[in-house]
């Protein structure tokens, strides 16, 4: 092969590279279009589909938030701790009207709805809840101390759908027995406390006296509330004139606290002047602290807020008030404050008048 036949051939060589590489690229860039309209094609039902996911899901949530909670069930379960069901219901196509309804763990529990628009709902769950517990309560000397006293309501006078209502009472015929009929109203609170029974009510009833005990009471211990209901009992006495010579002198020293009304200075205030017990600490204390300091001149008022005095200086201390709790820490004093503060941090006299109400402060 001769020096030109070379030549043609490598001509030849490189035309077959070059067509050789544009038909690579070619064939390259048809499998890329290809793959993009598969990816394309891919990715539009993927989006679609989880565009559906989210709109389901948020009807989901909506309809919980905003159809069940408005419903009387949703209203049930928001405030009370059980779960309930619907055993039958008379209403419109909104889903007002009258339900009967159960407590799902404890069918047995079945009570009364009534639900009107987006905000009525009328029920007697814990009425029908303290009932059932109370007529199957095991502890029969507990139990027979007390009655089960029901009465009924209807939400539309022309309605025959009646709702219940339903407490508990004791009954007591001399002072002495106050102390057992308090133990077991405090008894009782711990078994419905354990029941999760909401907003019932217990009375003791002595004569025209009635003592009463509620939800709010569970966190309170024996002494405590019994405690309490001497001093009312004994105020109410001595108020009204009714059987105060069976009560012991020692009790009436000890139980009776009634409100008293500040003298200051040797001044009657004329408002928040109040002086309530605490039993929770075994003191009186004045209600309204920032009102009063504010007539004693000896004091010196550095800051107001809305009226009250918050900060405040004697005998070179600054003090503040705060609203945290009836404790003093340190130079903060609580807005409510006791008696024993005043003595201690502006050496105020105090006495007590407790037959004509009132307590007499001397500051300096």
């Amino acid at each position: 092969m001769d020096e030109k036949d070379l030549k043609e051939l490598k001509e030849f060589e490189e035309k077959y590279k070059r067509k050789t590489a544009d038909v690579n690229f070619k064939s390259v860039e048809r499998v890329v279009k290809a793959l993009k309209v598969i990816i394309v094609g891919a990715i539009v039902p993927l989006i679609l589909i989880l565009a559906l996911i989210v709109v389901i899901a948020f009807l989901i949530i909506y309809a919980y938030w905003h159809v069940d909670k408005e419903s009387i069930i949703g209203h049930l379960e928001e405030i009370y701790p059980d779960k309930y069901t619907v055993i039958s219901k008379d209403v419109n196509e909104e889903g007002e009207g009258y339900y009967k309804i159960a407590i799902k763990d404890n069918e047995e529990i079945v009570f009364n709805g009534y639900h009107e628009g987006n905000n009525t709902n009328i029920e007697d769950s814990q009425a029908h809840k303290l009932k059932y517990y109370f007529e199957n309560l095991d502890n029969e000397e507990l139990k027979k101390n007390f009655i089960g006293n029901e009465s009924y309501y209807k939400v539309n006078e022309n309605d025959s759908q009646e709702f219940l209502k339903y407490d508990l009472k004791t009954y007591i015929s001399s002072y002495e027995e106050i102390d057992e009929a308090v133990l077991n109203c405090y008894q009782m609170l711990q078994y419905c406390k354990e029941k999760e029974i909401y907003g019932y009510v217990i009375f003791y009833i002595y004569g025209d006296y009635w003592g009463g005990f509620g939800q709010d009471d569970e966190g309170k211990n024996y002494e405590e509330l019994l405690n309490r209901e001497k001093n009312n009992y004994i105020k109410f006495a001595m108020e009204n004139n009714i059987k105060v010579n069976e009560i012991p002198e020692q009790d009436i020293e000890k139980y009776y606290k009634p409100e008293l009304t500040i003298v200051l200075n040797g001044e009657e205030l004329e408002e928040y002047n109040e002086v309530n017990y605490n039993y929770e600490i075994g003191e009186y204390e004045i209600r309204y602290f920032a009102r009063v300091i504010d007539n004693v001149e000896s004091i010196e008022k550095l800051l107001y807020d809305r009226g009250n005095v918050i900060k405040l200086k004697y005998n070179g201390e600054e003090y503040k008030l705060h609203y945290d709790n009836n404790q003093l820490e340190k130079n903060n004093i609580p807005y409510v404050c006791r008696i024993s503060y005043i003595e201690e941090i502006f050496n105020a006299k105090v006495t007590y008048d407790i037959e004509n109400r009132k307590v007499y402060i001397n500051i300096i």
